[in-house]
Formats: C-alpha cells, structure tokens, sequence
C-alpha cells in the first residue's frame, strides 16, 4: 500500500482513538495549542482558521471530522492541534495495527 495513505489511515485510527477520550480537559488543551499557532508568524492559515471554528463550535462538527476519510478532515488531520494527546505506546500499538491491518 502506498505510505502516504498508510499515514493517513493512522492519522485517522488516531484521532478515533482521541474521540474516545474526547474531554473539556482535552479541548481546552487543543484550543490553548491552536492559539500558540496563530501568534506565530505567517501562522494564520485556513488551516488554523478551520480547527480554531472546530475547536468553538459544536462538538458533533469537530467529532465529524475527526473521524471522517475525506480529503477535508485528512488535510486538517495532518496539522492537528489533537498531536500528542495520546501516551507513545498507544501511539506505536495504533500505528502498528494499522500497518498489520493494510498489508
């Protein structure tokens, strides 16, 4: 299988696993990420934009994409303010699993 999908399929085995233990705690942690993103110079994409609408609105949006397969929640996956969430043990068994499952 290509390696850019693999990537993009542990992205989203990722951030299902995230949704599981979505919290306020969890939330407050990505908002207060994406602000320190958006003080940064230039750092004031669509991108940020997008998350930064996700993170204050509803929470079934932000689930949406999360876990969606679409070109849109793939792109905003890959600069995710959800990175680092997870222990690096979860992280390794998801990608792991991944991998046995796609090969």
């Amino acid at each position: 299988m290509d390696p850019h999908r693999i990537g993009e399929l542990r992205s989203l085995a990722y951030h299902q696993a995230v949704v599981e233990r979505l919290d306020d705690a969890m939330l407050d942690r990505a908002r207060a990420r994406a602000s320190r993103w958006s003080e940064g110079e230039g750092r004031a994409t669509p991108h940020l934009q997008r998350w930064r609408q996700l993170l204050d609105g509803r929470r079934e949006d932000l689930i949406a994409v999360l876990t969606a397969d679409t070109e849109e929640a793939r792109t905003l996956r890959s600069t995710s303010p959800f990175a680092g969430e997870l222990p690096p043990r979860e992280r390794w068994a998801i990608w792991a699993e991944v991998r046995e499952r796609e090969q």
